[in-house]
């Protein structure tokens, strides 16, 4: 009798095999699609020149000089790019951000100015004042506000003007950080009236220019403009050139340059500008105790007699 067992038939499923899925082909599809775009956006960007690094603050786009780009050289010291647009951002920034500069004019200003602060430091070297380092000086990468602050102390010991004024000022605010208790233009009115009339009496020699002091403190009416009008009413100025910004009316300082010891100047309004923003407003008239004479020479003769011991070449 034959034991052997007959063949195992092979097991047959008896369920349909499961539908192929669609969403792998499709995601790998999606993926390539990307991928190309990828290295299509990357080879176009690669093609397009690098832009230097902003030496200037944020959202600012003209920019006229390339940073490392060799301008000029100033006796020792080269000007670069960045040097130069960062002159026109500080010094002409209304005109370096305006859509339609006069580029040629900008560049031209840019570059003078540039020159001269060179020229500033070097003479300041030679003088003693200052030691030039290359964290401010003949380096593309500069501290412009540590370079700021040396020109600014060379200018100071080499000096500004040679005339050294002391005197005093009388004014009468009509804006003194709020509304005047009546209207605004008839604040102002009063104030000038007040002042002309006592300027009028100081030079006619009817009064001293300290009896035009007491006659506005004594006045009470101006406290309807000003409710410090007797602490405003007078300073003193010691020491000052008639040229810095403590006297900041438009043709102030050349009569000031002009005025003798004891004599009085026209009587000037704060701010100069109608359309000033500002909340300090007031009519006021200065004279002159002192006029001294420093001993300094002029900084533009200075630098004039100067420069021929730091030439400009262009690169």
């Amino acid at each position: 009798m034959d034991t052997t067992a007959p063949p195992t038939a092979p097991v047959i499923n008896s369920q349909p095999p499961p539908p192929t899925s669609k969403i792998p082909f499709i995601a790998i599809a999606i993926a390539l699609v990307i991928l190309i775009a990828g290295i299509v956006y990357l080879s176009q960007k690669s093609s397009q020149p690098t832009k230097q690094k902003s030496s200037l603050p944020t959202g600012v786009e003209n920019k006229f000089f390339q940073d490392d780009q060799k301008i000029a050289k100033v006796g020792e010291e080269i000007l670069y790019g960045k040097d130069l647009n960062y002159t026109l951002y500080s010094t002409f920034n209304s005109d370096f951000q305006s859509k339609n500069p006069s580029l040629s004019k900008l560049k031209e200003l840019a570059l003078r100015k540039a020159v001269d602060d060179s020229r500033i430091l070097q003479i300041g070297q030679k003088q003693k004042i200052v030691e030039l380092q290359n964290s401010f000086y003949n380096n593309v990468d500069k501290d412009y506000q540590v370079r700021q602050n040396k020109i600014v102390d060379v200018i100071n010991s080499l000096g500004t003007s040679q005339e050294i004024i002391s005197g005093a000022k009388l004014a009468i605010w009509f804006y003194n950080m709020e509304p005047p208790k009546i209207s605004q233009d008839q604040a102002e009115q009063l104030a000038k009236q007040k002042l002309t009339a006592i300027h009028n009496d100081i030079k006619n020699s009817k009064i001293t220019f300290q009896q035009g002091r007491d006659r506005i403190v004594n006045d009470s009416s101006l406290k309807q403009i000003d409710r410090n009008y007797i602490g405003n009413a007078y300073t003193e100025f010691i020491d000052r050139s008639p040229t810095d910004g403590f006297f900041s009316s438009p043709g102030l300082d050349k009569q000031l340059l002009q005025l003798g010891q004891g004599e009085i100047s026209q009587v000037y309004k704060y701010p100069s500008d109608p359309k000033s923003a500002s909340d300090e407003r007031y009519y006021y008239t200065l004279t002159i105790t002192k006029r001294t004479n420093s001993g300094k020479g002029s900084l533009i003769d200075i630098i004039q007699k100067e420069s021929k011991n730091y030439t400009l070449t262009l690169l």
